[in-house]
């Protein structure tokens, strides 16, 4: 027996032991296991205004042995005078990492596929990403069951959570302190500080920025119905839920078609239209209380009436006088002003040679009855002379704007869309499957993890208005939470990591078994990495609309230009590494930020708050105790700080630096035929191109 005892103890003594790296980083920073993580912060700075979202992430690192039943929590927020942010507002979820073995193409010549030449920064290469955020709590259960913790870490291994914390409408301002835990088995590991400083004034909750992000729901069906798919209460309560989290995102679905028909009788005449039920399909959804946040539409596409694509069946009186009916009755309501129509997908494109003249043809006839459809038809598409005269939302993907990318003169200039905004045309962008580097995109291989943020920022600096995505649903039925790439809809040179994909099926398809990992059993999606950052690029973009009312909109552009210049720029010899078209330095996001919302605290409460631009400004108040202003979360890991020995002996280090439905859909084109050279010829052909300086592709989307 003490023979076995030693020989127990000695296998014990010989096992290596556990090292912990614990420490926080910016919700801007995407976190690899390609080595090149080194360490984050040993506390945590945060800065918000009320009624906004600010992240941040924390990382579990374990060298030698792993650790099992890895949990965090945050504990309340105490602020000035008593008030409290409660742990509740923070929602916490596991970084889901997934292996991608092809890299989203990085040259659109096709040619260079490895991109060897091209600046590390912008280069997308196979590996462990993080992307899906597998909640701590199930979000659509009142009950709120454990889903993603606790968890446990491999050895030589690290682990993400992402931390959301959302700031009440009603908060007071000032700073607050609260502290991150993280235990394992039940035992501490480590304590991280927290600080938020909340600013004086609220990111409104009616949102001023349009978006259109199109969803197939029918997918959402197959994932959470079972093999019978899903009907009556749960259909509408599983959709909802769809519905509302892409909302609390500042994100909503393309189009909201309610019930609703039309039709004639034998002569061809218009019947009495009936719009109870689309009432009251739209209603809750225009005066906000369908929605969580009390937050309405800002906009949202008709979905009947659609420019390019013939009349519903009805005869061309009959389809004017329903525009007509239409546009009065949403008049009527209120919501005319929110209403857009979406013309005809990309007419612009070889395939679909013929749509200009449809588009026209539609127009017309939607114009003949009424003039309330004057301003409200938009094309994804730079703008093009035939429809100047039918379109009212222009719509390029980024790269078809200016001529950064195209040969100059491809398509309009910069200053054509100028003189557009400044006769009363309006201008979104979109991103899709032609975002090359170095223009931002929505790429889960990214290595920074800003650009989905920084590209609403660009988006404001040109004036728009909006911002469009194709599907956030493009899922691949085979696995959709691993196969993030379409290669057979895209062909390889347009096929990249992620797109079409914000969300993910929070459940299994009740036939094939694909769908949530195991123990991911959720009613409604579960959201991306890339999400948050979409969402704190929307919050942003209401940040410059509110400064510009307060009259600061040169401030906005200035601390704007420090990090922008363009949406992207090609990567070929001409490309200065050291001058790229936007920021390389997420700090530098973060600082102009903020510079953007004391100019705005000053000016909503200018006998409260110094001017950020006046010389030698004076300590920020922000309350009785007049604490100082908080700086952004920087970069690279600080100090280093181990904490004592666990009972179980783990070494715990916080902070450590080491040094080490498959549809086409709107915006965006899924085909792999013709051939990409063949395509290519053509699409120069139809564009007129008279030089090949940059050479464009077959499905620019």
């Amino acid at each position: 027996m003490r023979h076995f005892i030693l020989v127990i103890l000695g296998l014990l003594a010989s096992a290596p032991a556990a090292a912990v790296e614990i420490s926080a980083v910016p919700s801007t920073t995407k976190v690899l296991k390609d080595g090149s993580f080194v360490g984050g912060t040993t506390a945590i700075v945060l800065a918000a205004a009320k009624n906004e979202y600010e992240g941040f992430q924390v990382v579990i690192r374990a060298t030698g042995g792993g650790l099992t039943g890895v949990d965090v929590a945050v504990s309340d927020l105490d602020g000035p005078d008593g008030a409290v942010i409660p742990a509740s507002a923070v929602d916490l979820s596991l970084e889901y990492y997934v292996l991608l073995d092809f890299a989203s193409p990085c040259d659109i010549y096709g040619f260079n596929t490895d991109c060897a030449s091209y600046p590390d920064t912008y280069l997308r290469t196979p590996g462990w990403y993080p992307d899906a955020l597998v909640p701590f709590l199930d979000p659509y259960d009142e009950a709120h069951p454990p889903v993603a913790a606790p968890f446990d870490v491999p050895g030589d291994d690290l682990q993400t959570v992402f931390a959301d914390l959302h700031v009440p409408g009603d908060a007071a301002a000032g700073v607050y302190h609260g502290t991150v835990t993280v235990t394992a088995a039940g035992e501490p590991l480590a304590d991280l500080p927290l600080t938020l400083t909340v600013w004086d004034f609220a990111i409104p909750v009616e949102r001023k920025v349009g978006t259109s992000y199109g969803i197939g729901l029918g997918s959402c069906s197959s994932y959470h119905g079972g093999a019978e798919g899903l009907s009556g209460e749960d259909k509408l309560r599983i959709e909802g839920n769809y519905e509302r989290e892409l909302h609390r995102h500042r994100v909503d679905f393309t189009t909201h078609q309610g019930p609703l028909s039309f039709a004639v009788d034998e002569a061809g005449a218009l019947l009495p239209v009936d719009f109870t039920a689309y009432d009251a399909y739209m209603a809750p959804r225009m005066d906000g209380s369908y929605y969580p946040d009390g937050a309405p539409l800002a906009r949202f596409n008709v979905g009947m009436f659609r420019p390019g694509h013939g009349m519903m069946g009805l005869p061309e009186a009959a389809y004017s006088q329903a525009a007509k009916v239409m546009a009065e009755h949403l008049q009527e309501k209120g919501w005319l002003d929110a209403a857009w129509l979406y013309s005809s997908d990309e007419p612009w494109l070889p395939q679909h040679w013929g749509a200009f003249d449809a588009i026209q043809h539609d127009a017309e006839l939607l114009h003949a009855e009424t003039d309330l459809w004057r301003g409200h038809v938009l094309v994804t598409g730079p703008w093009q002379e035939t429809l100047d005269a039918w379109v009212d939302i222009w719509c390029p993907v980024t790269p078809m704007y200016g001529s950064t990318f195209w040969p100059e003169g491809s398509w309009a200039s910069k200053e054509k869309y100028a003189e557009l905004l400044a006769a009363g045309r309006q201008l979104w962008f979109y991103v899709c499957n032609a975002n090359f580097p170095a223009f931002m995109g929505y790429d889960v291989d990214a290595k920074l993890g800003y650009e989905p943020r920084l590209v609403k920022w660009g988006a404001w600096r040109e004036g728009a208005t909006g911002f469009l995505y194709w599907r956030v649903s493009y899922w691949r039925p085979e696995d959709p939470w691993h196969l993030l790439v379409n290669l057979p809809a895209f062909d390889v040179l347009f096929s990249r990591q992620g797109d079409g994909i914000l969300i993910y099926p929070g459940d299994h398809d009740g036939t094939t078994g694909t769908g949530s990992p195991e123990g991911v059993h959720i009613d409604g999606p579960v959201v991306s990495y890339r999400l948050k950052q979409i969402r704190d690029g929307l919050e942003d973009w209401e940040l410059f609309l509110l400064a510009e009312e307060l009259g600061a909109g040169d401030v906005v552009r200035a601390q704007v230009d420090t990090v922008y210049r363009d949406f992207g720029d090609l990567l070929n010899a001409d490309f200065v590494p050291s001058d790229p078209p936007w920021t390389l330095d997420a700090g530098a996001l973060l600082a102009a930020r903020e510079q953007v919302a004391l100019k705005v605290q000053h000016l909503t409460h200018p006998e409260r708050y110094p001017d950020p631009e006046a010389p030698e400004p004076g300590p920020e108040v922000v309350g009785p105790e007049d604490p100082p202003t908080a700086e952004p979360m920087p970069e690279e890991a600080q100090d280093t700080v181990t904490a004592p020995e666990t009972a179980s002996g783990a070494e715990i280090i916080a902070g450590a630096d080491t040094g080490t439905e498959q549809t086409k859909s709107g915006g965006c084109t899924a085909s792999p035929h013709p051939a990409p050279a063949l395509f290519l010829a053509l699409l120069l052909l139809a564009c007129g191109l008279r030089r090949l300086r940059l050479v464009g592709g077959p499905t620019l989307s």
